[in-house]
């Protein structure tokens, strides 16, 4: 099955203009102290097209790229109309000075990923701090997000929690303010048997009324199971379309494909294995450094899918080097802001301590590097 083109989304095409000329249309007012924010897009207009020859990653027609294959069971039809994959931002949660959501900014980086025509958001899981922000700001963070992005493109808000009436309601609540899917990582603290973590799954799933996608988080899973009897109590689940599977071990994610053939639709979200996860039976990946090079990391995943692995082997090498550097520094999310105001002129500040408490200031030179040793068009 030929995947989904994103302009197909229902209203995608109309609510979206190009990046590049958006971007630079606006450099001026990026640089003369905009306050670290996007304009709000203009109307809609229709895309140039390309010049001859002209290859443009942010407008490329990508309906002969194949994805693997699945059908959707009867009783998952009315959950979904359209299936998910390609390249998605685990999205970002910008808080201002004092701690609180910076709800302005989250607006802009929803439109900016709708202006590179990136696949989908998700929202309010690691990267989008969910352990550090209150049920109601959660809430509220999906209804900010799913208002913004007014069904131009697909959002999966995730709901995952210690308490599984906190899941619960989060679940529910998505779905009534029009999340195309929720995803929940397992209970986490407590150490629970299979046959709980699948009872906190399956409430999950009841409360949804939306595809579930389940996250498997390696550095909190509890589970031992192998990966027949693993793939076999997911499908058992009510509402079940996929998995996100956040583990560098590549072995785990192909047998859980091997098993669940097209009845899963599998994303990647370890970040650093974009590319390898094609191999594996990938449908998209979800991460954090999509939030700030989302068109050159879709670009080189849609190359591995086309079947040009040099290309893709190239990017990978910059890709795992910059993540390398910067995971190394342990100063993550210094980084992120850093890079993300350099690049886009968004200030999303520092996470609620602890995370972030001893991070570094980066050097803005340091910064340029890393940026343009991923993309060159970055720095």
């Amino acid at each position: 099955m030929v995947f989904a083109r994103r302009a197909d989304y229902a209203g995608c095409r109309a609510g979206t203009i190009s990046p590049r000329g958006w971007r630079f249309r606006h450099a001026d007012a990026f640089r003369s102290g905009g306050g670290g924010r996007l304009p709000k897009a203009p109307p809609p207009r229709t895309p140039a097209a390309p010049q001859a020859g002209a290859f443009d990653p942010e407008i490329e027609d990508r309906s002969s790229i194949e994805e693997p294959a699945m059908s959707l069971r009867p009783s998952e039809d009315r959950c979904s109309s359209l299936p998910l994959g390609g390249l998605w931002p685990a999205l970002l949660t910008p808080l201002d000075p004092a701690g609180q959501p910076a709800w302005d900014v989250l607006e802009h980086l929803v439109e900016l990923y709708i202006a590179q025509r990136l696949d989908g958001l998700y929202v309010g899981g690691s990267t989008g701090q969910w352990p550090l922000l209150t049920v109601p700001e959660r809430e509220t963070l999906a209804e900010r997000v799913i208002r913004t992005a007014a069904g131009r493109i697909p959002v999966m808000v995730h709901v995952g929690a210690t308490s599984t009436a906190d899941a619960v309601r989060l679940a529910r609540h998505a779905a009534s303010v029009g999340a195309q899917a929720v995803s929940t990582v397992a209970p986490t603290y407590y150490p629970h048997s299979a046959d709980v973590v699948f009872e906190y799954y399956r409430a999950v799933g009841q409360a949804a009324e939306s595809p579930l996608y389940v996250y498997h988080l390696s550095m909190v899973n509890q589970l031992r199971l192998p990966p027949e009897d693993y793939v076999a109590r997911l499908l058992s689940l009510p509402r079940i379309a996929g998995m996100k599977i956040t583990d560098l071990d590549l072995n785990l994610f192909g047998l859980i494909r091997a098993h669940a053939g097209d009845r899963l639709r599998l994303f990647s979200g370890a970040d650093e294995v974009l590319c390898h996860a094609v191999l594996s039976g990938s449908v998209g990946a979800i991460g954090s450094f999509y939030n700030l090079w989302g068109p050159a990391c879709r670009q080189a995943r849609d190359a591995m899918v086309r079947g040009d692995v040099a290309a893709a082997t190239d990017f990978t090498r910059r890709f795992q080097l910059a993540i390398s550097r910067i995971l190394g520094s342990g100063s993550l999310w210094s980084f992120l802001r850093a890079a993300m105001l350099r690049r886009y002129r968004l200030d999303i500040g520092m996470p609620r301590p602890p995370l972030g408490t001893l991070s570094r200031t980066w050097d803005d030179r340091q910064v340029a590097e890393l940026l343009a040793l991923v993309d060159p068009e970055a720095a």
